[in-house]
């Protein structure tokens, strides 16, 4: 009787463990997409930095430089390039 229980009881253990085992490696590979998730949202908040800065940094001045004609045209709608 003592050896049927133990019998029935290391069967169980080694489902459960094996049942462990697998959420443990689910859970590992749910924390490595996760890392890559935030990599490229990390990588895009920077390009999107990037885009930004090189948005203010835009002016009249420099869209018009070495264009006589566009010059032109934003002087004659009253648009400074100055």
């Amino acid at each position: 009787m003592l050896h049927e229980f133990q019998d029935k009881f290391g069967k169980n253990y080694r489902l459960a463990q094996g049942h462990f085992n697998k959420t443990i490696d689910e859970i590992n590979d749910a924390i490595h997409h996760l890392e890559k998730v935030r990599d490229e949202l990390e990588a895009t908040g920077k390009q999107l930095r990037l885009a930004n800065d090189k948005a203010q940094d835009l002016s009249i001045r420099k869209l018009t430089k070495g264009n006589i004609g566009m010059q032109q045209k934003f002087l004659d709608a009253g648009i400074s390039i100055s």
